[in-house]
């Protein structure tokens, strides 16, 4: 998997970003908006990785039809395009199914 803003730090220590946490705040009557929470991690000569910073980037879904890549994470080759509507959509969709299974087996 491609590293997020790899830079290497001395040729042996190299620091990338990485999305941990994904926050969606669907609030009625607003426009949503999604937060990505960032770790910075350190990868150490010793192939140990040691969590460095955190920080994160956020965007209102504003514009529905935003387009946007959808890249393969194995090599983050392009392989089609989506929008913040069809996101959303996804979101919706898969909320729908994960609370229909609690459901079902209460």
């Amino acid at each position: 998997m491609p590293n997020y803003n790899q830079q290497s730090i001395d040729g042996t220590v190299t620091d990338y970003q990485r999305s941990n946490k994904v926050i969606v705040i669907n609030e009625l009557n607003e426009i949503p908006e999604i937060t990505f929470m960032e770790q910075i991690v350190t990868s150490l000569p010793d192939s140990r990785k040691i969590i460095t910073g955190t920080t994160k980037c956020s965007d209102k879904m504003i514009d529905p039809t935003e387009a946007f890549n959808l890249l393969n994470p194995e090599d983050d080759s392009v392989i089609g395009m989506s929008n913040y509507q069809g996101a959303y959509i996804l979101l919706y969709s898969l909320y729908r199914y994960v609370a229909s299974k609690r459901d079902t087996t209460l």
